[in-house]
């Protein structure tokens, strides 16, 4: 007789004299996980799909979130060094007119008039998003013509400050800059 699970062999017959001994007969049974997955099996394997699948989801939405910061980090930087170029800019056109004139306790916002470069202090917004500043120091010098924070004022010198700052996502991402300036061209 054989049966999908169940398979029964005819191992034969004994005998001795006038005595017959019984068949014998032996089980061989499948496994019945030879044919599929158990309960225990199928939870453990959708387990381990759902933890790999969260953390793909997670990685990705980590990248993603990188990947959408990166233009306003660049853009960031660009802005910074812009600042720094326009006040060597505006040095070169006039130390007394556009440097020397700007007060050391205001905070500066740079513009562009369609012709030149111009310091203000009414907030600009460049490009819907970045705030950039810039703030002027008077410098001064030890007895070796050293830039310290304890000496003679120099007139001729000037530190300059610039910051971008812009809103991300986990919350206000600032950069900041500095350089100092002296009246190279004595204008």
């Amino acid at each position: 007789m054989q049966n999908s699970n169940l398979k029964i062999e005819n191992i034969g017959t004994k005998r001795s004299g006038n005595f017959r001994a019984p068949k014998l007969c032996t089980l061989n049974f499948k496994l019945l996980t030879s044919r599929g997955f158990s309960l225990v099996e199928l939870i453990i394997g959708l387990a381990i799909v759902t933890i790999v699948f969260i953390a793909v989801f997670t990685a990705y939405s980590r990248f993603l979130a990188i990947e959408l910061e990166v233009p306003h980090q660049i853009k960031g930087s660009f802005l910074l060094e812009e600042g720094l170029e326009t006040m060597r800019f505006m040095r070169d056109g006039g130390w007394d007119t556009n440097i020397a004139t700007l007060s050391t306790t205001s905070v500066y916002q740079l513009y562009w008039t369609g012709a030149t470069w111009q310091a203000t202090t009414t907030p600009q917004v460049i490009g819907g998003l970045f705030y950039r500043t810039l703030s002027i120091s008077d410098v001064k010098r030890d007895s070796n013509d050293d830039i310290a924070s304890v000496g003679t004022y120099d007139p001729n010198t000037k530190r300059i400050d610039v910051s971008v700052s812009w809103p991300s996502r986990t919350g206000t991402t600032t950069k900041t800059a500095a350089t100092y300036l002296t009246d190279l061209f004595e204008n």
